[in-house]
């Protein structure tokens, strides 16, 4: 369990699937946040379905399947080692037991607004922002991927590697911090060799900063390196389909270019 920052607060969790919100001033359950609906997994339904379950408790999917039509001659087959608890070097290795859905620790954010679990399932993230990127939403992230092995990538000018990591914490102002100190004649052996799953990133990320109207000259001098390296993917014909998510972001940069340009030229007159 753990308290809010304000202390208004209280979050839950234990041997259960669901994280509980409780009021503390009015102490009423505000809301259930269930981590999973894994239904192979222990504590997951709520509710048992009656005719799964035979007359001495036992769930039909937990019987084992025997060959014998009579229950009397497959247990007189049986061995001894089949009892429970019985162990021989060839069963020692199986599971006789589900694995069942725990929430090991929980915590809030400092500012109260959002809160993390640590589960059997992964780490969760929960947040009532309505901005989605005002709150940690990594992207393959891993043990390498740290703000300190950012700072290190770009003072040893290896600036890809900072770039690449940079989209991977995607963390906003730490990718804008790497994305500006990029020297000028670094960008087309940069853009060159980026990778295409990060090309998508990095498009997400420069159509964000093109719609602020922020550094749209240096924006430019990306786009016209992206274009000259990856046109040929660009203009695939994967892409060109309506629903594809590269083609809704060039048309979001291109539209954003286009109202810069129409702003521009209604100064100019």
């Amino acid at each position: 369990m753990t308290l809010s920052p304000n202390g208004e607060f209280c979050l839950g969790g234990g041997n259960s699937k669901n994280i509980c919100l409780y009021d503390m001033k009015h102490k009423v359950l505000l809301k259930r946040f269930a981590v999973t609906q894994n239904r192979s997994l222990d504590g997951v339904l709520l509710k048992l379905n009656s005719k799964n379950i035979k007359e001495d408790g036992v769930m039909q999917h937990e019987l084992d399947e025997m060959d014998s039509d009579l229950e009397e001659d497959a247990w007189a087959t049986a061995k001894d080692t089949d009892l429970p608890g019985a162990k021989t070097p060839k069963n020692l290795l199986q599971r006789n037991t589900r694995l069942a859905v725990r929430i090991k620790c929980i915590k809030f954010s400092p500012d109260g607004t959002q809160f993390a679990a640590a589960t059997t399932e992964g780490l969760v993230l929960y947040s009532n922002k309505q901005n989605s990127e005002a709150f940690f939403n990594p992207f393959m992230i891993d043990e390498q991927v740290t703000l300190d092995n950012i700072i290190a990538k770009v003072k040893a000018e290896e600036f890809l590697t900072a770039l690449v990591l940079a989209l991977r914490l995607n963390e906003p102002q730490v990718t804008q911090t790497v994305y500006k100190c990029i020297p000028r004649d670094s960008i087309p052996l940069l853009v060159a060799h980026l990778p295409g799953m990060m090309l998508i990133r990095l498009l997400e990320f420069m159509a964000v900063e093109i719609e602020h109207g922020r550094q749209i000259h240096w924006a430019m001098l990306w786009l016209q390196n992206i274009l000259k390296f990856h046109g040929a993917k660009l203009g695939s014909d994967s892409v060109a389909t309506q629903k594809s998510p590269l083609r809704a972001l060039l048309l979001r940069v291109f539209s954003s270019l286009q109202f810069m340009d129409t702003s521009l030229a209604k100064l100019n007159n």
